[in-house]
Parts: structure tokens; sequence; C-alpha cells
């Protein structure tokens, strides 16, 4: 690949990581709306759709059209980037982190779940990929396999307790006497 091409490629990339992240950078306080992060997504993804080579960063490439996807709420398309990733690295945890929660938006926990599982299969330690099968268990109101991935992930890391509280994906087992039981233990 001549070097012009490597300079653009390169160039494309951070732009495109740029779009993304002025579009997320503030989401948890001063999220921007829906138009807006469409307009965000789709300036990254004209910068993505640039890279005709992308030897050596395709599966970045990827990852970042399905970002973009997820960020204006196309799942389905996200989904379809994120497998590709998956593809051509069947074990890169951000890849399968991202399926699961775009399954999540579009309500189908099953795919959440089985996605999660083969995170914990790739990093059985991983403590993030254990707490969010635990939420998608009880989503799908599994509530025994629920309490056990959570457990592990508490196993893991006991600080991950702080945000239970308010996480709403455990709504529909948080007055289960085996949650409740789980939950209440000082660490």
């Amino acid at each position: 690949m001549p070097d012009s091409l490597i300079q653009q490629t390169l160039q494309n990339l951070q732009s495109a990581e740029g779009y993304l992240e002025l579009g997320s950078m503030f989401e948890d306080r001063w999220a921007l709306d829906l138009p807006l992060r469409k307009v965000m997504a789709d300036s990254a993804m004209h910068h993505l759709n640039q890279i005709t080579e992308p030897r050596g960063h395709a599966s970045n490439v990827l990852y970042l059209k399905g970002q973009a996807c997820r960020m204006a709420e196309r799942y389905d398309q996200s989904i379809g980037w994120f497998e590709s990733v998956i593809e051509l690295e069947p074990d890169n945890l951000h890849a399968l982190l991202a399926i699961a929660w775009c399954h999540k938006r579009t309500h189908n926990f099953r795919a959440s779940i089985h996605a999660m599982e083969q995170a914990i299969a790739c990093e059985p330690d991983n403590a993030i990929a254990h707490y969010n099968l635990a939420c998608y268990l009880a989503l799908d109101g599994q509530m025994q396999r629920c309490v056990g991935r959570l457990a592990k992930a508490l196993q893991l890391e006991p600080q991950f307790r702080i945000y239970i509280v308010d996480e709403a994906d455990f709504d529909p087992v948080r007055d289960h006497p085996d949650f409740q039981s789980l939950v209440s233990v000082s660490v």
C-alpha cells in the first residue's frame, strides 16, 4: 500500500473516531438528541466509507461502522458490523459487548445472553461480561442464572455493587429473595 493511501486511511480513521467521540462524549450528562447523533454518525460513516483498502485496519473500520450505526440507533445494522468484526476476531470482547448491548435495545435478550456467554468463553474472569450477562438474564426472567452471574461479577469486582441499586435491568428480579440476599451482603 503506497504511503499516501496509508496516510489517507489513518486520516479517515481519525476523523471517524473524532465524530464518534464528539457524538458521545457528554452522553451521561448532556446527551445529544437523535437527529444530531445521526449527523455525527453519518459523518463518521462517510469517512469510514472512504477507506478502500483497510489492510491491517479492517476490524477497526468494521467496529467503528458498528459504533456509528449504534450512535444513530440503527441497531440491526450495527449488529451486522459487529458480527463482521467477530468473523475476523472471534475473541473481540468489545464487539461482543456491543452486539449484546444492541440486541438488548431490540428486546432480543436471548441474543444478548448468547453474546455475553461468548464473551465469557473468551475471557472467563471478565467482571463486566458477567455483570452484563446477569442484567440480560434478569430481563429474560432467568432469576437463578442472573444471581449466579451477578455473584461471579461481584466476586471479580466487588465495587460493581454500587451500580446495582440504580441498574434498571435488575428491576424484574429486584424483589426476589435470592437477589435480595446477594445484594444485601456487605463487602
